[in-house]
This record gives structure tokens, C-alpha cells and sequence, in this order.
């Protein structure tokens, strides 16, 4: 059961990335985003994205001192890693 509600948090949260990201070419800058979501030991978990388009961006959640680097914006197995990271499992 545990398994579950972890990938299922963690593909709402890859879907949080998106609001995030943007991709409306902003120059390049970084902005992130609070996912409104405390996972475990994460507090403060933040969805950021910098690049001018969807070909350049590159995302991630940052929670504190730890980040989990998505593939470009594709952040489904980022928040998987930073799901089971968070709750210790």
C-alpha cells in the first residue's frame, strides 16, 4: 500500500513541474515553484525549471540541500526518486 501512495504522489508531483516550467521563453531564467507538498523528511519542496523553451529546459525539486534532476522537463522518475528519498524508503 505504502508502494502506491508513493507513485501516486509522485506522478502528481512530476505533474507540478509544468506550472513550473512554463516554457513561454523567458530568457533563460530559473523559476521555481512550491508544490504545496511536504513528503516525509522534505519540507519546502520546490519545482524549478530554467531554459527558453521546451528543446533547452532543464527542471528539478529542490527540498533544502537536496535536489533531484528531472530528464529536461520530464520529471516523472525525479519525483519518484525524491518521493522514496523523502519517506526513507
Amino acid at each position: 500500500m505504502k508502494k502506491i501512495l508513493l507513485a501516486l504522489l509522485s506522478l502528481a508531483i512530476a505533474a507540478m513541474v509544468f506550472s513550473a516550467c512554463g516554457g513561454d521563453g523567458d530568457g533563460g531564467n530559473k523559476h521555481c515553484n512550491p508544490t504545496g507538498q511536504d513528503i516525509g523528511t522534505c519540507t519546502n519542496i520546490v519545482a524549478c525549471c530554467e531554459g527558453t523553451n521546451q528543446s533547452n529546459m532543464q527542471c528539478w525539486y529542490e527540498s533544502g540541500t537536496r535536489k533531484w534532476d528531472c530528464d529536461g522537463s520530464n520529471c516523472q522518475a525525479a519525483a519518484q526518486r525524491m518521493a522514496a528519498d523523502c519517506a526513507g524508503t
